[in-house]
């Protein structure tokens, strides 16, 4: 793109929607639901706080439902001056959905980012980063400018229909290393210094190739202590490279357009 390697710091507030999408029952089991709840209301703060120790800015994805039941929590996150992203409205999966299910979850979504924003969202996150058929026709239509959920890259490309997408990938993920419940089976917790490791070796990797990062992380995963003392360590080490910056996706994909 340019001389410049950009990393993204991306966070999905899913808050007690991680949990019941999974599984509509655990509205009923309430130590379940506390996992996510953990997420918007401590883990956040301790992530706004490192991200304005750093003067980063980030872009965090926000189910409409968590807007609605954390609103203030999610207003700091607007009063910090980083980006909303979409994410659904219950964190569904749109391949589960009908078409006429999941027009109605795109728009729940920008309605509720829309209200504490006093926009519509420029970016969308698919929960689970899974498509439907008609997924990227809601997301032209719907006049978004970037999509990040596709793995078939390491780096910001345009799609055909004028679509930016910022690429993930599993390993750039905090939730493989670190989710960790009863109804999640098979499921270890790894050492910070193994994720810090990877993290760290792709971004010098990418950096080598002039290319840029995407990470995805959860305030619920993320935001226990230890782990938000391994982020900070991961951002010391990035900017540590004098043409290495943090951006919002929105950013990102601005850039991405303007370089095609």
């Amino acid at each position: 793109m340019n001389a410049k390697r950009y990393v993204v710091l991306s966070f999905d507030v899913d808050g007690e929607t991680l949990w019941t999408a999974r599984d509509a029952a655990n509205w009923n089991r309430p130590v379940t639901l506390s996992q996510g709840i953990y997420g918007p209301e401590v883990g956040l703060p301790r992530i706004l706080k490192l991200l304005q120790k750093y003067s980063i800015p980030a872009t965090f994805f926000v189910p409409g439902y968590v807007i609605e039941k954390h609103r203030a929590a999610i207003e700091e996150i607007v009063q910090g001056g980083h980006e909303i992203g979409h994410h659904g409205y219950l964190h569904e999966w749109p391949d589960t959905l009908t078409s006429e299910q999941e027009r109605e979850v795109f728009e729940l979504g920008i309605d509720r980012i829309r209200s504490i924003t006093g926009k519509a969202p420029a970016g969308y996150r698919s929960p689970a980063w899974e498509f439907s058929s008609k997924t990227m026709d809601y997301l032209q239509e719907f006049g978004f400018l970037y999509s990040s959920n596709m793995m078939d890259n390491d780096e910001p490309y345009v799609h055909d229909n004028g679509i930016v997408e910022l690429p993930v990938q599993w390993y750039l993920d905090d939730a493989p290393f670190f989710l960790y419940s009863v109804r999640l089976p098979g499921r270890t917790i790894h050492p910070p210094s193994a994720v810090l490791e990877t993290w760290q070796e792709e971004f010098s990797a990418l950096y080598e190739e002039g290319k840029s990062m995407v990470l995805t992380l959860h305030p619920q995963i993320i935001g226990r202590a230890y782990r938000v003392k391994m982020l900070e360590s991961f951002i010391q080490f990035v900017m540590r490279h004098a043409d290495a910056q943090f951006i919002t996706g929105e950013k990102l994909a601005c850039l991405t357009l303007k370089a095609t």
